[in-house]
């Protein structure tokens, strides 16, 4: 999926459903001035603007400057993971004879985490992350060094450093102001993708959103109830305990080795893992049940 691409495609239903998209507006203040009435601040094209509304979505990332300005609780240093990535521009043969049409995960390369490479048609997205404490971005970025080589180091033309949180925040509305996405620390725990926890926790936030509105009562809005029935309780809460079975456990290339002999419950608890179609907790049975071969497998 060519992100950007994505984006632009979200962009352009949100504005055939009714919405403004306003493009090149870089939030830099939110203030809650009284119930339901927020004064937002954007820079556009250096000239400072405001916009008055009845409710805020923070959806911009983690950490957060939406969720900073209005008081939302902070996360713990510990529910987050590191990630360094680089950009590698290489020719097309390179990329084909290197990578060829796959990716690339390479596990065991740090504790709590993993590396990857993502061939495109003339560069590479390769990365790392971990949550173990000491991996942080100075080791990370060596180790990544180290798997790369000096070769491709030279032909790196851009430099990406994110912080992916894998725990949902305490607080994910205060009044009328919900949290959404990796700004409310909903990415998968697992593998740290959170293109699904996006669009779900959104889904959730404007069905909660139009309630408070319709009712003006932000008391009408269950979003934290239902993020927890919803996304928590069938999703998070398996995902959290199979992240200590595949990294604290030391488990995960030993699931890849049984789902590449055939392994039908690992092979659909993984396809389960990255596509979501189906509640997480069926993975983390058919994992369980897998247990002792993948016990066998030390």
């Amino acid at each position: 999926m060519v992100r950007g691409r994505y984006d632009s495609w979200l962009a352009s239903k949100a504005a055939e459903a009714g919405a403004e998209v306003r493009e090149h507006h870089r939030v830099v203040d939110v203030k809650r001035l009284e119930p339901m009435h927020y004064r937002v601040k954007a820079k556009h094209k250096g000239e400072l603007r405001e916009l008055d509304c009845r409710a805020v979505v923070g959806a911009d990332g983690f950490p957060s400057l939406v969720a900073s300005k209005l008081g939302f609780p902070k996360p713990s240093t510990k529910d987050f993971a590191a990630s360094i990535q680089y950009h590698i521009q290489l020719t097309e043969e390179q990329v084909d004879s290197e990578y060829g049409d796959r990716v690339h995960f390479y596990f065991g390369v740090v504790k709590w985490g993993y590396a990857w490479a993502f061939p495109k048609r003339t560069q590479v997205a390769a990365g790392i992350l971990s949550v173990a404490s000491e991996e942080r971005l100075q080791s990370l970025k060596a180790k990544l060094d180290g798997v790369l080589g000096l070769e491709k180091l030279r032909n790196v033309v851009r430099v990406e450093k994110h912080l992916i949180p894998h725990r949902l925040r305490p607080r994910l509305q205060l009044d009328c102001a919900l949290l959404v996405g990796d700004t409310a620390g909903a990415a998968n725990p697992v593998h740290w993708g959170g293109i699904w926890h996006a669009r779900k926790t959104a889904e959730v936030a404007a069905r909660n959103v139009a309630r408070a509105l319709e009712q003006e009562n932000p008391a009408a809005s269950a979003y934290e109830h239902e993020m927890r029935r919803e996304v928590y309780a069938p999703y998070f809460r398996y995902d959290l305990v199979m992240q200590k079975m595949m990294y604290g456990m030391g488990l995960m290339r030993r699931a890849l080795a049984l789902a590449a002999e055939g392994n039908m419950d690992v092979i659909e608890a993984i396809d389960i893992l990255l596509t979501s179609l189906e509640p997480h907790s069926k993975a983390f049975w058919k994992l369980l049940k897998a247990a002792p071969r993948l016990l066998l497998k030390a």
